[in-house]
């Protein structure tokens, strides 16, 4: 094409205004990335007993799907 259609827009006094948000003014997304962290632990005060208590049910104490399944399938 003759004019190479630019991302910005010449206004009459010779300012270029963007047409498009560049992506540098939005915040990066290590910002919404909490600083700490989170532990799927929780480290107990006593630190002479070094174990840690889990804060989610693991998945081998939750029954397999297997048991809710009827072992005689319904034909």
């Amino acid at each position: 094409p003759p004019s190479i259609q630019q991302p910005f827009i010449q206004t009459t006094n010779q300012q270029v205004i963007p047409t498009y948000i560049p992506s540098a003014i939005q915040p990066s997304i290590s910002s919404y990335i909490p600083q700490t962290i989170q532990q799927p632990f929780i480290q107990t005060t006593n630190q002479q007993i070094q174990q840690v208590t889990p804060t989610y049910i693991p998945s081998t104490i939750q029954p397999s799907i297997s048991s809710y399944i009827p072992q005689t399938i319904q034909q």
